[in-house]
Parts: structure tokens; sequence; C-alpha cells
């Protein structure tokens, strides 16, 4: 299971050199290694949806067959890798399979991702130790955002029953807008909290709406989806508020 790389999007526009050098020659190296084990099952490759980057019409629902044009330095890392992927599968008959993840979080992902940068900062003010301001990004931003015990899940399934040489997105079918997102952990809050965009968060170049179908997937593998969005966020929550009150 390869997911090594610079995840975040954001750093990957201050950290290029090292977003390519992981994202790419790493998974090189990745492929390299695994080309001369001689009883491998499967290599699965995690890709993302950040590079499918630029498509017309905006709002359309991706599938797997939507050609990769990425305008992050993580997307374009990602986009490169999966070539590399699709090389040694054919070139050295690599039993190598691409998971396309879009947007998932959940308990004890990092701050520098939106929903536990929100959450964190909500268990914060709640605690005292944050005055009661919250700031926040591009909230027009719409995600596919799934739960990350549903989305590892997925790759599980993609492996035990992925065939080599495809590509399987795994997503909600959904998308949300990061507005909406906040709205409702501040709906779990009954602390004061104002809202502030802070122009650091936000982005020169970014993909106003993402929406994939997970319908190969689910026929294929059998993946579903068992969590609701509101589960996801409430969990990241309370994870923070416990973290909070640990004095981490």
């Amino acid at each position: 299971f390869h997911l090594a790389a610079i995840a975040s999007v954001g750093r990957s526009f201050q950290q290029e050199a090292i977003t390519f050098r992981i994202g790419f020659e790493g998974t090189l190296n990745m492929l390299t290694a695994a080309a001369n084990l001689s009883h491998l099952r499967m290599f699965l490759f995690v890709g993302s949806a950040d590079s499918y980057g630029v498509f017309s019409p905006k709002a359309k629902t991706l599938t797997e067959e939507q050609p990769l044009n990425p305008i992050s330095p993580y997307g374009i890392a990602k986009a490169a890798a999966e070539h590399a992927v699709r090389y040694y599968f054919r070139q050295h008959n690599l039993p190598a399979t691409i998971a396309r993840a879009f947007n998932h979080s959940g308990p004890r992902q990092s701050d520098s991702f939106v929903i536990p940068a929100i959450a964190h900062q909500i268990a914060l003010i709640e605690s005292g130790r944050q005055k009661p301001i919250l700031r926040v990004g591009d909230l027009s931003a719409k995600r596919d955002f799934s739960d990350v015990r549903d989305i590892t899940r997925g790759y599980f399934q993609i492996a035990d029953k992925g065939k080599p040489g495809e590509v399987y997105q795994l997503c909600s079918g959904r998308a949300v807008s990061i507005q909406r997102v906040l709205d409702l952990l501040l709906s779990f809050s009954t602390a004061k909290i104002t809202v502030k965009t802070d122009t650091a968060r936000l982005r020169k170049a970014d993909i106003p709406i993402l929406r994939g179908s997970h319908r190969k997937a689910a026929r294929t593998v059998g993946f579903e989806i068992r969590y609701k969005l509101k589960q996801t966020l409430w969990d990241t929550l309370e994870y923070w508020r416990r973290e909070t009150r640990q004095g981490h």
C-alpha cells in the first residue's frame, strides 16, 4: 500500500521540489523494489482526485475515464506517479492497481486539512485557549468528502478484489461546500464564535468543485459508504476536544 507523499495540497505550493521528489521519484523507488519481489500479490498506489485539476463543465461528476489535468504540485506529482505505475504494469507485469481517492477526513487527521483545522479551533475556543474567532479560507469550494474509515476499507477491498492495471475511484458521490462543513461543525458547539477569512489560507489556484462516482468500485470490489458526513464531523470534533483537554 503506497500512500507516501507531501499530503497537503496547500503545502505543496511552498514545497514544490520535495513534493515532486517524494511523489514521483519516491513512487519510482517503490515500483523498482516491488518489481524485484517474486511473490507480490498486489501493489496498490493511492492517487488523488486533485490530479483532475481543471475540467469542463465545472460541476460534472467525474469517473475514472476523466483525463488528468492537475494544477497543483501535489496533483502533478500524483498524476506523474500514476503514469509510472501504469508503465510498470505494462512493461514489467507488475500487479499494480490505482485507488484514486477523493477528500476524506476523520479523527487523527492533521489540522493542516480543512475539517480538522476547523474542529481544532472550535475545541480550543471551547476550552478558552483561543479567542472566539475562527479563521477560515475559501468557503465556496465544494468537495466530495468521505470518512477515512470508509476509504481505508476501500483500499483493502481493491487490494483483495481489484484488477491489476485498473483505476478505482473512492468517494461519496456528493459535493459539499466548505461553508456547509463549517455550519455543521459550529452547530455542534454551544460557544459563541465569530468566523473571519484568513487570506493566508486562500490559494491562487484551486478547483471550485470536485465530485466523483464510486460506481465502478462498488460494482467491482464492493465499496460502499457507511459513515455519514455528520458522523465524520462529530467524531473529528470529539477527537480534538479530547486532544485539547489532554493539553496536546
